[in-house]
């Protein structure tokens, strides 16, 4: 190999330097600036869909509040009837309900399954704006859970 080179005139040589550095200039651009460019205007698609997602997101989120504050708060005793009433409808057994000296009210459910009992509580939000104040919502072994919410008075 060295003889080859050594037997070149430095002319030869440079054209075969420049042919070495087109070839490896062809090798990069193939190998990895193309794929970093395709990667490029794919994140940048991406990104134009995340926004335009968020921005949809975002108005909704804005129209659902703006509903939300323009229907009027429930009565204690509305709200009482409503979440045991909503309750039951879903099929979930309110076994003990109580309001504290502060006007909360506290509901207990023994057993129901998981998800019943947070669609019952999204339902208690969108219909009377009330949102669980606390909540203690543990596996009780047999596919159900037991449950404790307690949600704010109703009085404004």
């Amino acid at each position: 190999m060295m003889q080859f080179w050594t037997s070149r005139t430095p002319r030869e040589r440079l054209l075969i330097i420049a042919a070495a550095a087109i070839v490896g200039l062809l090798l990069l651009s193939t190998s990895v600036v193309r794929p970093l460019r395709a990667a490029h205007l794919e994140v940048k698609t991406k990104l134009l869909e995340t926004s335009s997602t968020l921005e949809l997101v975002d108005q909704a989120v804005l129209s659902v509040r703006a509903e939300a504050k323009a229907r009027p708060r429930s009565t204690d005793a509305e709200l009482r009837t409503g979440l045991v009433e909503l309750a039951r409808r879903r099929g979930i057994e309110i076994s003990r309900l109580q309001t504290r000296e502060d006007g909360n009210i506290v509901l207990q459910i023994e057993a129901a399954p998981a998800p019943l009992i947070f669609a019952w509580l999204m339902e208690t939000e969108q219909r009377f704006k009330a949102k669980p104040v606390r909540a203690n919502i543990s596996e009780d072994g047999a596919g159900t859970v037991r449950a404790s919410v307690e949600f704010e008075s109703g009085q404004p």
